[in-house]
């Protein structure tokens, strides 16, 4: 599929980096910084490599739709007129992730979860005559419902778990710092990978080994037992 509109999310602050790390695997035009991650348009297999490389997002999204809600009704109806259908079977089971602020007054996060959850389920019978099931704990297909005042955005998450939990972690302690929060704040150290590389806070090896991973030049989300 090519042209999906695509939304990388990043820490706050890391926006510019991350638009520097996705110029540098793919051959896309017009992005555009948003609070909190970058927007662009890109084919399925720049997803893929995006997913596999990036080492600086923690999701990369397919946005499906966004507008303008005033109440729980006109949340559902919004969500009800997607076409999920084109984008997963019935035999997939899902999990609606809900996040954001400055929601209507009769929707909570909560209740926002369970009005997307009914709509899209509403929306399978009536297409196919079945629903997905619910999985909260590891789920197959992830849709991400995001508000920003009234403006309601729902997208499908592409890259499953998020992408700082690299999977190498077997041991941690009390506060580890994100694999990608990591890796963006070595890129603005200036590191050249030819000095010997210092970390004084060193717990659970998170900078070392981003570090030693990025300069063997292994993929981010290169796993050696996967």
């Amino acid at each position: 599929m090519s042209n999906l509109p695509v939304f990388a999310v990043c820490p706050r602050g890391f926006e510019n980096i991350l638009l520097e790390e996705i110029k540098s695997l793919i051959n896309q035009k017009d992005f555009i910084i948003k609070k909190g991650g970058v927007f662009f348009y890109c084919d399925s297999s720049s997803i893929y490599k995006l997913n596999l490389w990036c080492r600086i997002p923690s999701r990369i999204l397919i946005q499906l739709g966004k507008t303008q809600i005033k109440n729980s009704k006109e949340l559902y109806e919004f969500i009800h007129k997607i076409p999920f259908e084109k984008w997963f079977e019935t035999s997939k089971n899902i999990k609606i992730d809900t996040n954001g602020w400055g929601l209507p007054k009769d929707v909570s996060l909560r209740f926002a979860t369970l009005r997307v959850k009914d709509a899209i389920c509403d929306r399978f019978r009536q297409k196919v005559g079945v629903r997905p099931s619910i999985e909260k704990t590891n789920p197959e297909i992830r849709i991400w419902v995001n508000f920003e005042n009234n403006l309601v955005t729902i997208s499908i998450d592409t890259s499953g778990d998020a992408l700082f939990k690299r999977g190498w972690r077997k041991e941690k302690g009390l506060a580890p710092i994100k694999e990608n929060l990591a890796s963006s704040l070595l890129y603005f150290t200036n590191w050249n990978f030819s000095q010997n590389l210092f970390d004084p806070m060193c717990g659970s090896g998170t900078f070392i080994i981003e570090a030693i991973s990025k300069v063997s030049g292994l993929p981010a989300n290169f796993h050696p037992e996967r």
